[in-house]
């Protein structure tokens, strides 16, 4: 929500379409889950977790402005339209 002092904004709703793609790299005495079992279980989690909690129609709200009353009236997301143009002509 748009505010009348700065900060202008109030908050931010962030959220993925897509589960992100992860990139690990284990170092020091965690190098032991580079061990393939090791390393896939906890990929696992990881990603299960982070779909559960911002991959759409999941999302968290991020606020700004302390004063923001807008998680009060925070609702979920209803659906998701994705809409590709292929192709189009007569703009300029």
């Amino acid at each position: 929500p748009l505010e009348n002092a700065i900060p202008v904004v109030g908050g931010a709703s962030v959220a993925f379409v897509n589960p992100p793609r992860l990139e690990l790299d284990f170092t020091g005495l965690a190098n032991v889950a580079e061990f393939r079992v090791i390393d896939g279980t906890i990929r696992k989690i990881i990603q299960n977790t982070l779909k559960d909690v911002v991959v759409l129609p999941n999302r968290i709200f991020v606020p700004v402005h302390p004063a923001n009353l807008f998680v009060e009236g925070y609702e979920p997301v209803l659906g998701v339209l994705r809409l590709r143009v292929m192709r189009g002509r007569g703009f300029v």
